[in-house]
């Protein structure tokens, strides 16, 4: 099957295009970002995107193009490739690249094809947005309805009821030659395996008695470095991980790719199973506070405890975001152990929280420490802080619950 389609979206689309995979520009979109405190280019929102795009086109040495955002004024010079704040005067590079959206072509990674940009324009939204239940939608390419999914980076073919979902990625190139970004060889580290980490990033080392595993991700169908299977499907009796199925170490228990049992934690179907959980779990929370809402408007004696718990709510959701964006940007890494770059608001809100009760008490958290070891946080580590999912490996903050 080809899992659950929360948000479906039916468009039309011409038919994919350069079967020779080259980066063609002419096939991609432009995109602007621009570099963050902590070293780590951000993109620009979808309106705030087209508007840089649209001043640019008209006239791509403006010096002093005004954007307005929901927060501040911002002076956009094409010719120097900075924003100014038009309030403090701070400045932050920016930088055009183009975006470039393809599939496989015959299942292999020889080939690859260029969407439509009407796919590509689709997708790139579907893969900026935060909410996971518009990741995943449905196009209609040529004469076959695919589902599209920015999460697992795959695609179905809905027509085939047994289709084996196929590749898709996204790629980058720039644009504009940016004098400051060489630290990261023009490439966006958090979309790219293995790019450097900015020198304000503090690089968290395997902790003593952490799992040792290579920077590459173990195929589902293949073995651990040390000949562990990727995937051991469930027992006949029951699919249950407290009846028929105990607990393992290093695995999780669920659906993925080659169905229902136990996926090593090295696999990319464990981390795609992890953020089903965080979306899961944060669609509870969410439920939880409308409801504490309704009961606070009909009861007003006891909206001072109704607030208190919402606020409380609020903040777990808020971490569960930060584990999502963790999770999101490991998966695009080279492997499990392979360095990535977090922004510095997601690296403060996984060290405040504790999140090892999430997984859920069929698994033990201690068992996912290799998941973030080589993590980049984007700002030092305080002395005294409590340690969190990311220095303890990050295996305890992916779960959401059964």
């Amino acid at each position: 099957g080809v899992g659950p389609y929360i948000n479906m979206i039916h468009v039309q689309g011409a038919t994919s295009t350069n079967p020779d995979s080259k980066f063609n520009t002419s096939n991609a979109l432009p995109v602007w970002q621009y570099k963050s405190d902590g070293g780590v280019w951000m993109d620009y929102g979808a309106a705030e995107r087209d508007k840089i795009n649209a001043a640019y086109s008209t006239n791509p040495t403006d010096k002093a193009f005004h954007l307005e955002t929901d927060r501040h004024t911002l002076i956009i010079d094409f010719e120097q490739n900075v924003q100014v704040n038009h309030s403090t005067q701070k400045r932050n590079t920016i930088r055009r690249q183009h975006v470039l959206w393809q599939h496989q072509r015959d299942g292999t990674d020889i080939t690859w094809e260029d969407y439509a940009i009407g796919i590509q324009v689709l997708i790139e939204a579907a893969h900026q947005e935060q909410d996971f239940s518009k990741k995943i939608f449905e196009a209609k390419i040529g004469s076959k309805t695919f589902a599209i999914d920015t999460l697992g980076m795959t695609q179905v073919d809905l027509g085939h009821k047994d289709a084996s979902p196929s590749k898709i990625r996204r790629q980058t190139q720039d644009t504009v030659s940016v004098a400051t970004s060489e630290g990261y060889g023009g490439l966006d580290p958090l979309a790219t395996a293995g790019a450097q980490i900015p020198d304000t990033a503090t690089s968290l080392a395997p902790q003593d008695g952490a799992i040792d595993y290579t920077a590459s991700w173990t195929p589902v169908d293949g073995t651990t470095k040390d000949g562990k299977p990727g995937f051991v499907a469930a027992g006949p009796k029951t699919t249950r991980p407290d009846l028929g199925n105990p607990p393992r170490d290093d695995y999780i228990f669920d659906n993925g790719s080659l169905g229902v049992g136990y996926y090593h934690q090295t696999t990319n179907d464990a981390q795609y199973i992890l953020l089903k959980r965080v979306s899961q779990k944060r669609a509870r929370l969410e439920d939880d506070r409308g409801t504490i809402m309704c009961v606070s408007i009909l009861c007003l004696c006891g909206l001072p405890l109704c607030l208190g718990a919402t606020k409380g709510i609020s903040q777990e959701i808020a971490a569960l975001d930060a584990l999502a964006t963790a999770i999101r940007v490991r998966v695009k890494s080279a492997g499990p152990s392979a360095p990535i770059a977090l922004p510095s608001n997601v690296t403060s809100r996984l060290y405040k929280e504790n999140r090892v009760d999430v997984i859920g008490q069929a698994y033990d958290a201690k068992r996912w420490n290799a998941l973030f070891m080589g993590a980049a946080a984007c700002g030092a580590v305080g002395a005294g802080q409590k340690k969190s999912v990311v220095n303890r490996g990050g295996g305890g903050g992916y779960g959401g619950g059964g």
